[in-house]
C-alpha cells in the first residue's frame, strides 16, 4: 500500500504520459492494482490512462499537472478523496462512476457551467467539495456566478462542506457568519473602489457590470500554484488519534478563518477613517 510520490525525474526523460512502468516504479508495488494511495501532484501529467487500471486507489491526489480528460478515472470505485486541483478540466461527466468519493477538489480549472456540475448528483458519498480556494487563489468560471453557492446547494443539497465552509452539523452556522461577513467586506471594499474609479472615468460603463443566473464563463488562462491541499500525513495509514487530530485542525482552521475576517474590517474601517 504505496503512499510515495515520484521522486526527481531523470535527464530526457518525458512524464506528460503516465504509464504502468512509472507507477510501479515509483511506488515499489508489483501490481498497479496493490496501490492504494498515490501522489502524483506537480509532475507535468496531461495522459492519465494507466490509472484506469489501479482498480484498489483509495486516495489520489493530481494537484497542479496539465489534465484534461477524465475518462481512465472511471474505474476507480473504491476511490474516497480526489484532489484534481489546478489543472485543466472543463468536462467533469467521468466522475459520476465515482460511487464512494466522500472529497473532491476541482478547484483551479476550466468548468463554466452548472450544467457540467449535475453530474456529481449521481455520487451519494459526496461530502466535502471545493470549486474555489480563496487561500490559494484557485477558482473556476462559475464560481464568479452571482448565485453560485445557492446554485450548487440547490444541485448537491446533500453537501456537509463547500469551498472550506461547513454547510451542516456542529459549527456550520459559524462558518456561515464569518463567511457573510467576509462578503460584506468585500463588497465595501468594492463600492468604495467603484465609487472612486468613478469619479475619474466617463466611459459610461462602470458598475454596470452584473452576472445573471445563465452566464457562463469561458477558459482561464492563468492559474495560480496551488499550496497543498491535504494536511502532511493525509496519505499515510489511519491511526486511532486521526479522529482527535481532524476535530483539532478544523478548530483551528475556524479560528483561523475568524482571525483573519477580524483583520479585514480592522483594515476596512481603518481605511474609511483615513
Amino acid at each position: 500500500m504505496s503512499t510515495k510520490k515520484y521522486g526527481d525525474k531523470q535527464e530526457g526523460e518525458s512524464w506528460k504520459i503516465l504509464t504502468h512502468s512509472k507507477l510501479l516504479s515509483a511506488t515499489g508495488e508489483f501490481d498497479v492494482e496493490s496501490i492504494q494511495f498515490l501522489n502524483l501532484a506537480s509532475c507535468e501529467i496531461e495522459d492519465i490512462s494507466a490509472l484506469g487500471n489501479c482498480l484498489n486507489l483509495v486516495r489520489l491526489d493530481l494537484r497542479k499537472n496539465e489534465i484534461s480528460i477524465l475518462n481512465p478515472l472511471r474505474n476507480l470505485k473504491l476511490l474516497t478523496t480526489l484532489n484534481l486541483s489546478a489543472n485543466r478540466i472543463s468536462n467533469i461527466d467521468a466522475l459520476a462512476s465515482l460511487e464512494m468519493v466522500s472529497d473532491l477538489n476541482l478547484s483551479g480549472n476550466l468548468i463554466g457551467s452548472f450544467e457540467r456540475v449535475q453530474c456529481l448528483k449521481s455520487i451519494d458519498t459526496l461530502q466535502k467539495l471545493r470549486f474555489y480556494d480563496s487561500i490559494n487563489k484557485l477558482s473556476n468560471p462559475i464560481c464568479h456566478n452571482i448565485s453560485y453557492e445557492d446554485k450548487i446547494m440547490k444541485i448537491l443539497p446533500s453537501l456537509v462542506m463547500l469551498d472550506g465552509m461547513k454547510l451542516k452539523g456542529g459549527g456550520s452556522e459559524l462558518f456561515r457568519i464569518c463567511a457573510d461577513l467576509d462578503k460584506q467586506i468585500k463588497n465595501a471594499h468594492e463600492s468604495v473602489n467603484t465609487a472612486h474609479h468613478s469619479e475619474y472615468c466617463d466611459c459610461g460603463c462602470c458598475g454596470d457590470e452584473q452576472y445573471d443566473d445563465e452566464t457562463t464563463f469561458g477558459p482561464v488562462e492563468e492559474r495560480a500554484i496551488p499550496g497543498s491541499w491535504l494536511m502532511p500525513g493525509y496519505f499515510s495509514l489511519p491511526t486511532k488519534n486521526n479522529k482527535e487530530d481532524y476535530a483539532t485542525s478544523e478548530f483551528k482552521e475556524t479560528l483561523d478563518e475568524c482571525r483573519r475576517i477580524n483583520n479585514a474590517a480592522k483594515e476596512h474601517v481603518s481605511s474609511l477613517t483615513k
